[in-house]
């Protein structure tokens, strides 16, 4: 019950569902909002669904996204850009294929609620104004490839528009079975030894039994596996399965700053990774994942993920910094 003279403006409490107050000298009234302790509407759920998903892959591929976006500061910042385009792409998706007629059985990708799923999406994981390395699929479902007229460091410096000195990243989510898919990464940076770079042939040159070793030290990671053929540079992180990739183009600028391409994870199969809408509704599972956030893209400490997230963790030898403060080892991205 509200105590004090309501007429002089001097209550306090609750009447019914008003609730009175003073703030400043005046006197507030507002309507008590009606509580719903778990909203469990179908549109709802979905909702809660797609937040999920979109959260999982932000855990997972944080190491990357959260230094990713062109001109937004790292962490935090990167986080929002991250959950806002990704929800904005998956509530379309979602909402087109409803109004097509398909059922929510027939809809994918996701990720149970509480569960660590991580689901195969075209998630938006970088964006800048460098020149885009697009990712195809091949007839193997457990690779994919980047389109490469020559099989050169200079020939992906001439097909795409980069320069000596920018960077590829690889990403891919991979595992060794559908329900053990995880967030994969080799960065590579674009550095030819001779004047024209036609004596490095990628798959040779910074590749020694999957493991990226030279001319740069500040190459880091590991493929599976990698092999230029028709046109095309093959890339794998997985015997098993590699169900999305992307490649992404950093570069230092001279006052400091990164730029960055755009990359969207392209997925092999869409229907592949992840529980359609139906199944989500209807279940509940799991295990929390935990997270590390490292300055990878800019070569800041070693860029691995917890050993439960990921089967690739490779080991930085260049210097550190991020997109504010870049340390003496310089261009990652």
């Amino acid at each position: 019950m509200a105590k004090g003279n309501m007429l002089l403006g001097h209550a306090r409490g609750k009447v019914g569902s008003l609730v009175f107050s003073r703030t400043d000298g005046k006197q507030i009234v507002r309507a008590k909002a009606d509580v719903v302790a778990n909203p469990r509407t179908e549109k709802q759920m979905i909702q809660r669904i797609i937040l999920q998903t979109i959260a999982q892959a932000y855990s997972r591929t944080m190491v990357i996204t959260d230094h990713s976006y062109e001109a937004v500061k790292e962490g935090a910042s990167c986080q929002r850009f991250f959950m806002q385009k990704n929800m904005d792409m998956l509530r379309k998706k979602v909402a087109g294929l409803i109004a097509e007629g398909y059922l929510l059985s027939e809809i994918y990708a996701f990720s149970p609620l509480k569960s660590s799923v991580l689901a195969i999406n075209d998630y938006v994981i970088a964006k800048g104004s460098l020149p885009q390395v697009d990712v195809v699929n091949i007839d193997d479902d457990s690779k994919q490839a980047i389109n490469l007229a020559t099989n050169t460091y200079q020939g992906v410096i001439d097909q795409y528009g980069l320069q000596r000195g920018d960077q590829l990243t690889f990403v891919a989510i991979a595992g060794p079975s559908e329900e053990k898919l995880s967030f994969s990464y080799a960065r590579v940076i674009l550095d030819p030894t001779d004047a024209n770079g036609d004596e490095l042939p990628l798959t040779t040159a910074f590749v020694s039994n999957g493991a990226i070793a030279s001319p740069s030290s500040r190459n880091e990671g590991n493929f599976t596996s990698i092999a230029y053929a028709d046109g095309k540079l093959n890339f794998s992180f997985s015997t098993a399965f590699q169900k999305g990739a992307a490649v992404i183009v950093s570069r230092q600028s001279a006052d400091g700053t990164w730029k960055r391409s755009n990359a969207s994870i392209v997925a092999n199969n869409e229907a592949n990774g992840g529980y359609d809408l139906q199944t989500c509704l209807d279940m509940i599972s799991g295990d929390d994942i935990n997270t590390l956030n490292a300055q990878y893209l800019n070569n800041a400490g070693t860029g691995s993920l917890l050993e439960s997230n990921t089967g690739n963790s490779g080991g930085s030898t260049g210097g550190g910094g991020d997109d504010d403060a870049p340390g003496a080892g310089g261009g990652q991205g």
